[in-house]
């Protein structure tokens, strides 16, 4: 990953998917200022968790004139922690519709329409399919990793899209480590019964407790589906460890701002 800057506003971006900058355009947003202990300090364009909405439309105002679209062009569904996948094919027609739906899957081949995922702690996933111009946002949480959901998505962008797994490209952005993930035991169960390897947790013998590696259980699903390992770009940047420039809700709270990932076709 790489740290940019565009008309005063910090971004991360992916080093595999920046090659691919004259087809698709994508973003990782920090918190960007100089911050205070405030759970919304930053820049944050999620418009359910609590913060102003006033300041949320001014940060997504910024971010269009970045990115030279229009706030009706920029897709952030509601998510849940489950496996929803929302297919934007007619974006007039959905925009209203979809408002208070529920979706932790985006998925469109329209170019000017940018769609991301919002997470603090969760791994956001982005895919681009460059074959056939087929592009998507991830929210994979440990629920919807344990359901199989980075998987499930390369299944609809086949189904959907015709794209051929080998072909996409995939980008694992900041969320927590392994190290900072310490989880219950019906957690550590629940992800041995969906089929994942052994080799993800990790046991503390201080404390007893399990820690799960979400970047690769997502990894070895996406390789599970089809994708070419070299295809997978995993950031390796911790959210709970880097809390002064990414939204953590273990840090932070569930009422705190978000990190937006998102993706757009040119």
């Amino acid at each position: 990953m790489k740290r940019i800057i565009e008309n005063d506003i910090e971004f991360f971006k992916f080093d595999n998917l920046e090659k691919e900058n004259s087809v698709i355009s994508h973003y990782i947003t920090t918190r960007q200022y100089p911050l205070t202990e405030g759970a919304y300090d930053g820049f944050n364009m999620c418009d359910y968790t609590g913060d102003d909405p006033e300041k949320v439309d001014i940060c997504r105002d910024k971010f269009c004139d970045v990115a030279g679209i229009k706030p009706e062009n920029l897709w952030f569904p509601r998510q849940v922690h489950g496996s929803d996948i929302l297919i934007i094919d007619e974006p007039e027609l959905q925009r209203e519709e979809v408002k208070n739906m529920t979706f932790d899957v985006v998925m469109t081949d329209k170019p000017g329409q940018c769609i991301g995922v919002s997470t603090a702690d969760c791994v956001p996933i982005l895919l681009f399919d460059p074959r056939k111009k087929v592009i998507a946002a991830v929210h994979a949480g440990w629920r919807g990793t344990v359901a199989r959901i980075a998987s499930k998505s390369i299944s609809a962008m086949r189904d959907m899209f015709d794209s051929n797994p080998e072909d996409i490209i995939a980008g694992l952005g900041p969320a927590i480590s392994i190290k900072s993930f310490e989880v219950g035991d019906e957690v550590v169960d629940a992800f041995r019964k969906s089929g994942f390897a052994e080799e993800l947790y990790s046991k503390n013998e201080e404390t007893g407790k399990y820690h799960i590696d979400l970047w690769k259980a997502n990894a070895d699903d996406l390789v599970n589906a089809g994708l070419n390992p070299g295809n997978i770009e995993i950031s390796g940047v911790c959210t709970i460890e880097n809390s002064d420039k990414l939204f953590s809700a273990r840090k932070l709270g569930v009422k705190s701002g978000r990190t937006a990932t998102c993706i757009m076709l040119k």
